[in-house]
Order: C-alpha cells, then sequence, then structure tokens
C-alpha cells in the first residue's frame, strides 16, 4: 500500500516521478492492429510538456530501436497525435524542436543540425540531371522538402548541384526520378474551364496559385514533352491570361477583352437632274448614288443624261 509522504516537498516529488512514469507507459502505444516495423509501426502518440531525450527515446523503443541522444538536446514538446507512423512522430517532434535526426542501422541518432553536418565523411555532392521539369521549380521543390542540404540549378547542363549527407542525396535522386516521371505524363484539357486547368498545372509543378477574379473561357489542350513554364505560356496566350510566377507562387488574371473597331458610318446621297428633250417636250429623271466614307478621294460627278434617247 502507497502511503503520503510526511514531507510537502518529497510529496511533491513523489507525484511528479509517479505522473513521469506514468505518462512514459502512456503516451506512445502501437496501434491493436498494426505490425511492428520499426518507424513504420503506426502509433497513437500524447506528450504534453514532455522532455524532449524522453519523446525521442519513447518513440525509438516503440520502434524496435536503439537511440543516441546528442547532451544538447534539451526542452520540452507537447505532442498529441493519432494513427501516425513512429516515423512521422519523431520527424514532428525534430522539425518542431529544431534538432535533426538520421537512422544508423537500426539506431536512431538525435542531435543538434549543426553536429549532424559535423562528419564530412558523410558528405557528398551530386549532380542530378533534370530533363523533364522545370529547373527552377525543381530546385525550389528540393529546397523546401531538404532544408539540410545546399542546391544550386545549373542551367549550362540543365541539372541540379546538390550538397548534402549521402542518405539525403540517395533519398533526393529517387525524388527526383519520381518528380520526372511524373512530369514526364502529357496534360490533357479537352474543353475544361480555364481555371481547372490552371489547377491542373500549377499541382502538378508544385506552384502555389492565386487566381484574381474569375476566368472566363475553356480551353483545350494536348501539351507533351514541355517544361511546366513553357505550358504556362501556352495556356496563358490561349485563353488572354496575364500572369506571373514570384517564388513559387502563380498569380494570374484575365486580360480584359479587345475592344471591337466602331464601323465606319456611311450616308447615301440622291441627286436627281431633270433633263428635258430637245423638241419633244419629256423630261427624264436620272439619279446618282454616291457614299460617304473616310476616303478623301472625291465623289464621281453625276452622269449626263443624253437627250437624244428620251422618248
Amino acid at each position: 500500500m502507497w502511503r503520503r509522504p510526511k514531507s510537502g516537498r518529497g510529496w511533491r516529488a513523489t507525484c511528479a516521478v509517479a505522473a513521469f512514469l506514468l505518462a512514459l507507459s502512456t503516451c506512445v502505444s502501437p496501434l491493436a492492429h498494426a505490425q511492428a516495423g520499426g518507424l513504420g509501426t503506426r502509433v497513437n502518440v500524447e506528450f504534453r510538456d514532455a522532455p524532449l531525450p524522453q519523446v525521442f527515446q519513447s518513440l525509438a523503443d516503440v520502434s524496435g530501436l536503439n537511440v543516441v541522444i546528442d547532451p544538447g538536446v534539451e526542452g520540452l514538446i507537447t505532442l498529441v497525435l493519432r494513427d501516425v507512423t513512429a516515423g512521422e512522430a519523431v520527424d514532428l517532434a525534430a522539425r518542431l524542436s529544431g534538432y535533426g535526426y538520421e537512422i544508423a542501422g537500426n539506431t536512431l541518432l538525435v542531435a543538434p543540425r549543426e553536429r549532424l553536418r559535423a562528419n564530412p565523411g558523410e558528405t557528398g555532392l551530386a549532380l542530378i540531371p533534370i530533363r523533364q521539369a522545370d529547373l527552377h521549380a525543381t530546385a525550389d521543390l528540393v529546397s523546401r522538402l531538404f532544408p539540410d542540404v545546399e542546391v544550386v540549378p545549373d542551367a549550362t547542363t540543365g541539372s541540379l548541384i546538390v550538397r548534402g549527407r549521402r542518405d539525403d542525396l540517395a533519398e533526393i535522386r529517387g525524388f527526383v526520378a519520381q518528380y520526372e516521371e511524373a512530369a514526364a505524363r502529357p496534360l490533357q484539357f479537352r474543353a475544361e474551364p480555364v481555371d481547372s486547368a490552371l489547377w491542373a498545372l500549377a499541382e502538378r509543378a508544385g506552384w502555389n496559385l492565386v487566381i484574381e477574379g474569375h476566368l472566363e473561357g475553356q480551353v483545350t489542350a494536348y501539351l507533351e514533352g514541355l517544361d511546366y513554364r513553357h505550358a504556362l505560356t501556352l495556356l496563358g496566350a490561349a485563353a488572354g491570361l496575364d500572369y506571373r510566377l514570384d517564388d513559387n507562387v502563380l498569380y494570374v488574371r484575365q486580360l480584359p477583352a479587345p475592344v471591337e473597331a466602331t464601323p465606319v458610318p456611311q450616308a447615301a446621297v440622291v441627286r436627281l437632274h431633270h433633263v428635258r428633250g430637245i423638241g419633244s417636250g419629256c423630261s427624264r429623271a436620272t439619279r446618282t448614288r454616291t457614299q460617304t466614307t473616310r476616303s478623301t478621294t472625291p465623289t464621281t460627278p453625276p452622269m449626263a443624261t443624253n437627250p437624244s434617247t428620251c422618248r
């Protein structure tokens, strides 16, 4: 039977230890239907103001991994996650706390990012050719997804020059290969609303999209073997769009419809010429018709009627 200590300080310390041990035993629980599979194990996670080393320790334990935590890893974190993999939980905890991690065999290493980069034997340089996707858009996407690597788009070779850890380089190569495969698939639009076509293109290219106002009209196009910027140029010309691509955000608005030319007004002038025949007493009315236009050509004078033809 557990008894309350007489000392107030001892009581608080005992409660804190008990609460901490209880939290460690219940904060990470594998889902009943999930099979343990390293960081792929699906778990429910609940940490509230928990020390970071204990959080990584708990996630490594449920994954069946060893763990090595740098002494510089410190601070508290709150995480409440449902039906996620242990790897996703580790990644979120590391990102939120600003620390880095890597998997070496069956061991989880957690340390400040500068310490992880410090070993030059683990870093490398790679030249990754880009054949289908837009070079600069791909470079920006890789930089966002892998913030620990340096990415330089090289227009001369049409490649990405990437420097970082070797495991990151291998992962980037795999990602770029999948991204290039997706970029090689043709874009097809058949009587598609203009805004829907732009959404499809932005999603494929990895751009954010901002549309100003309402876009009128439909577009039909089959685009294959083009980079995304060229495809955007063609769609913009076909739909009469004004657009700009700024920091991976595509801003679009529709140009006003061209003003139709005002038709030239025309007026008809009828002149009656009475010609009286000689000795016959008959008269004949003839008329000439002229039109006023913007031309400066003088009006043709009326043709005289031959009096001898009057009958």
